[in-house]
């Protein structure tokens, strides 16, 4: 358990994926081509712009969750004869959030690392993120996903079964966008 709170776990945590996706995006080529110096160079301009990019798009996905997530109704009824949401239950998140929020992440690195390139690719790369992102997220929500009372992202970050998780959402979201550059 991290001594981070939900905020900054949750910082942690798309940096993180930011950082893998970028970094491995823009320098497999070179790796692959054992140009490891190039590679290098490549992995750690990807990185950067993945994770800046990730981190810009916590407002938006962080909405969208929260948007999403619903309250337990409360023993209290009201006058309409329906229960009332309880102000201290737990927030509901549902699993369509884990996929939207994905999404929104996947979206901006990859726009974000299209414009590394031109703007034609930036576009290709926000809808191959916006793919990626939906299976990466499906992934995320029926395997690791937890939220607290408050509706944010729970991550037990360096968990072994989280760290595989991020491991496979973020090589689905790389293979859609490797895909679809390509």
């Amino acid at each position: 358990d991290s001594s981070l709170d939900e905020l900054g776990e949750t910082i942690a945590f798309v940096a993180f994926i930011g950082i893998l996706l970028g970094g491995f995006l823009l320098g497999m080529q070179s790796i692959i081509g054992r140009n490891w110096g190039a590679a290098v160079r490549r992995f750690l301009l990807g990185a950067a712009t993945g994770g800046v990019a990730g981190l810009l798009s916590i407002p938006l996905a962080s909405a969208v969750v929260l948007g999403l997530a619903t309250r337990a109704p409360c023993s209290t009824i009201g006058p309409d004869g329906e229960p009332l949401a309880c102000p201290s239950a737990p927030l509901e998140v549902p699993f369509v959030a884990n996929i939207l929020m994905f999404m929104i992440v996947a979206m901006f690195i990859g726009f974000a690392l299209g414009m590394l390139r031109s703007v034609r690719t930036a576009f290709g790369g926000m809808l191959a993120g916006m793919l990626g992102g939906a299976v990466g997220g499906a992934i995320f929500g029926a395997t690791v996903a937890t939220y607290d009372d408050r509706g944010q992202l729970d991550v037990l970050f360096l968990k072994p079964t989280t760290t595989l998780v991020v491991a496979i959402v973020t090589g689905s979201i790389g293979f859609v966008y490797g895909a679809m550059i390509r």
